[in-house]
């Protein structure tokens, strides 16, 4: 399930923010 992939790209976004 892509859902950690999802989660991971997530956890980016926020990191970049």
């Amino acid at each position: 399930p892509p859902e950690k992939e999802i989660q991971f790209i997530l956890n980016e976004i926020r990191n970049y923010l």
